[in-house]
């Protein structure tokens, strides 16, 4: 029904039509006893008494959803039985009415719109809601200039009431990830959406054309074009961000909406960095060495943190292009999160080169297809529920018949693809290792993210179960390294072990002159491991054979980094050390002010350390010359720096993470958890891990030390955090608690999985090529997989 100009709604008189669209009508209102103005949504529809209570309650819930790249809903309620909402109004239209269809937008606009929009939408994640009908004709231009990202309510209309259709949902199939195509949207459908409204910004046309079915076939099972081809003077990393951001499957999209945004800002600057895989530190036994980190806690307190982002938009004009006020919409919009997303593939893991076993075709393509089957008989029926004539039936059957067949290719695609990225992820690993090497903290960052892992997966890891346990002499505090089909741990019996990957058994053993509480570092066929006798070793990482060993004056308990042909490691003796790679030879030495236990992190020329005298060192590469020291308030003792955006992160025994410029050394933040830090932290997508001896792992805002989430475990954390493919790997027990290696998932922090072991866990978790590995005091180490 339309409405007349001058009539009531609500406290409002209708002052006149901003828009009319097949799903609602936007009135400019203004208060009939205030005189501000507001827009005026009135849906097309009708809400049943039983469904007025559902209206009611999401209403209250719109309501709440306050931030300032959010259109506010001011108020909502029923004229008769037509629902309608309240909303600010946005004078400045839309950003579809801005920019039309086939405009191209430069880079550093479309960054800054992804900005605000980003933020809004991870805002509205935080709090459990979805968006679910993101596009440029849902983004409004505020009264500042300010971006609104609108209609949030649409969910009041597919829950609230019996309206929706295939024709509404065909407004927005061009924006919609597949797994919402097929019922099961989640946050990372949103963070879809918006990388096909940029992808659109910057080439002017959306990836995919053609009808309603062909568009939604597309979303789920065809590649977007290259953006470079249609844009070529992109960058290419560009690209590479948007089409993560479209990875078919939600689970390798980013871990966040936030961290796409960070991410493609990061990319627009060609200053991305690209995060990697983790492995820790320990605590002792045997040889002369410090008490353990239990046994020395006495520690201050410290400090807090700071804030987020916003939004652009636009709205205003005339029935035509509907601004954020008028909506096409696809199934609804705001509603809660559950626990269970999606129904994803259930991926058989393979040893560590061969490929998997075909897996299953996911449920979620299969039910994408058969709603395509309803949609299809809706079309071919006339929208209506049931198929009147012969001719009309005879239609609606072959359309069913055609859709059939095209289930049955979309399940052969999806095996293919499965397969495919199995392979692709190992290929991918191999590669990586091959060029750069591994090493506690993945690479000489550490940013103890593994970005090659897609074999595990937050839909299926809870499926992980033992692979092998291998079992040498002594206990295990050294982190493991898994690469060329080994996997290489040391022990405190003085040994360095080499496992096979697939079966765990013994490849070769090497001896050192004490016990190991450093972790291996692989690169060019070499293993480097430092020993409590004070020596670094180099073995052949195919046959065990010592190669050449460098003395230093005091145990080592740091854990080697290798880059540039140098192999960097710090020691007791205050001292960190830098070696030629190949012969062993000492290149130069740099004091600090009390002992090393701590291992180096290296990039952009500079090797970061932290030493017992509470300090965060910066050093040259080359010469070893120091650049900066950074004060913290207590002894930095296992936890290693960690280099990401230009920023270096520690843990403190003061409780502290704390965040420093990589060139000044100036502090940027601190964030304080509820014990002494010895875990060291890992970044990945614009956020920071890391676990406490309060027996927390801590999720911050890699920029600004802003809390995300904090997940517990049964026991104090010395096990330091590995990131991989949206999942955390963490190990806890350094008393007598529960002794677990957990994953938990990335973005929200929830328990995903957990395994006991039968000692304390102070080695870190490495992850490759669909296998989790981890080693035990129990003197045993563990391999889990989905096989």
């Amino acid at each position: 029904m339309i409405y007349h100009i001058g009539q009531q709604v609500g406290h409002y008189r209708l002052v006149r039509l901003l828009g009319v669209g097949s799903f609602a009508e936007v009135y400019l209102g203004e208060h009939l006893y205030l005189g501000s103005q507001a827009a005026i949504k009135v849906l097309h529809t009708h809400i049943a008494p039983s469904g007025i209570a559902q209206f009611q309650q999401e209403g209250q819930m719109l309501a709440k959803l306050i931030h300032p790249g959010i259109m506010r809903v001011l108020d909502f309620g029923i004229d008769g039985n037509n629902p309608y909402l309240i909303m600010d109004y946005a004078p400045g239209g839309t950003l579809r009415s801005r920019h039309p269809k086939g405009t191209g937008i430069p880079l550093p606009t479309v960054v800054e719109y992804v900005k605000q929009i980003g933020g809004a939408l991870q805002y509205a994640h935080d709090r459990k809601l979805i968006h679910r009908d993101v596009k440029p004709e849902n983004m409004l231009i505020g009264r500042n200039g300010e971006i609104l990202l609108s209609d949030f309510g649409i969910a009041l209309i597919a829950q609230s009431s019996h309206y929706q259709s295939a024709k509404d949902m065909a407004g927005t199939i061009s924006y919609m990830a597949p797994e919402q195509i097929g019922s099961h949207p989640r946050p990372a459908s949103d963070q879809y959406s918006l990388a096909i409204v940029v992808y659109e910004w910057l080439c002017g046309e959306r990836p995919f054309r053609g009808s309603f079915t062909e568009i939604a076939v597309k979303q789920s099972l065809t590649q977007p074009p290259s953006l470079t081809q249609r844009l070529p003077s992109l960058p290419a990393i560009v690209e590479q961000v948007v089409h993560t951001a479209l990875a078919k499957q939600p689970e390798m999209r980013f871990n966040s909406v936030r961290a796409f945004a960070t991410a493609l800002e990061q990319a627009s600057q060609d200053t991305q960095t690209h995060s990697h895989k983790p492995r820790a530190t320990s605590s002792p036994v045997a040889l002369p060495r410090f008490p353990t980190p239990r046994e020395r806690l006495a520690l201050p307190s410290p400090r807090s943190t700071p804030p987020l982002e916003s939004d652009l938009p636009e709205q205003g004009q005339a029935i035509k292009a509907v601004p954020s006020y008028e909506t096409q919409p696809c199934i609804s919009v705001t509603h809660l999160i559950s626990n269970s997303y999606i129904d994803t593939p259930t991926r058989r893991t393979p040893p560590i080169v061969s490929l998997p076993p075909r897996a299953k075709p996911r449920r979620s393509i299969i039910s994408i297809a058969l709603i395509m089957t309803l949609i299809i008989l809706l079309i071919g029926t006339g929208g209506y529920a049931i198929v009147r004539t012969h001719e009309e039936q005879v239609q609606a059957i072959a359309h069913a018949q055609a859709t059939a067949k095209a289930v049955m290719t979309i399940q052969a695609v999806d095996h293919a693809q499965a397969t495919s990225s199995a392979k692709y992820s190992i290929d991918a690993y191999n590669t990586y290792v091959a060029r750069d090497g591994i090493m506690f903290g993945f690479n000489a960052q550490h940013t103890r993210a593994n970005s090659h892992e897609h074999i595990l997966s937050i839909t299926n890891v809870s499926q992980l179960h033992p692979k092998w346990t291998a079992t040498p002499e002594g206990a295990i505090y050294s982190s493991p390294e898994a690469v060329y089909g080994l996997v290489y741990v040391g022990c405190v019996d003085h040994k360095l072990y080499a496992f096979d990957a697939s079966n765990g058994r013994q490849k070769w053993v090497a001896s050192t002159g004490g016990a190991i509480y450093s972790s291996p570092a692989v690169a060019n066929g070499l293993v480097y491991i430092g020993s409590n006798d004070g020596k670094l070793y180099a073995f052949d990482a195919f046959t065990g054979l010592l190669v050449w060993v460098a003395a230093t004056d005091g145990w080592l308990e740091s854990s080697p980094t290798v880059a540039n042909n140098l192999v960097y490691v710090g020691s007791v003796d205050h001292k960190l050390y830098a070696f030629d790679a190949s012969t062993g030879q000492q290149k130069w030495t740099a004091t600090t002010g009390d002992a090393i236990i701590s291992s180096p992190a290296v990039t952009n020329g500079l090797v970061y350390i932290g030493s017992r005298d509470h300090k965060l060192y910066a050093f040259n590469a080359t010469t070893g010359q120091q650049k900066w020291a950074a004060p913290t308030n207590d002894r930095i003792e296992f936890s290693s720096p960690a280099v990401y955006n230009s920023i270096v992160y520690i843990g403190s025994a003061d409780r502290n993470l704390y965040a420093f410029d990589a060139t000044t050394g100036q502090q940027k933040w601190v964030a304080t958890t509820g014990d002494a830090i010895f875990s060291s932290p890992a970044v990945a997508n614009g956020t920071v891990y890391v676990g406490s001896n309060d027996g927390k792992l801590y999720a911050f805002d890699a920029l600004t030390g802003l809390p995300i989430w904090v997940a517990a475990t049964g026991d104090a954390i010395l096990s330091s955090p590995m990131v991989a493919n949206g999942l955390i790997f963490i190990g806890s027990g350094d008393g007598s608690g529960d002794h677990k290696l957990y994953a938990f998932d990335a973005s929200y922090g929830q328990l995903k999985w957990a395994a006991s072991t039968d000692g304390q866990i102070n080695s870190s978790p490495a992850v490759a090529n669909g296998t989790v590995y981890i080693g035990s005091t129990d003197h045993k180490l563990y391999a889990f997989w989905l096989g």
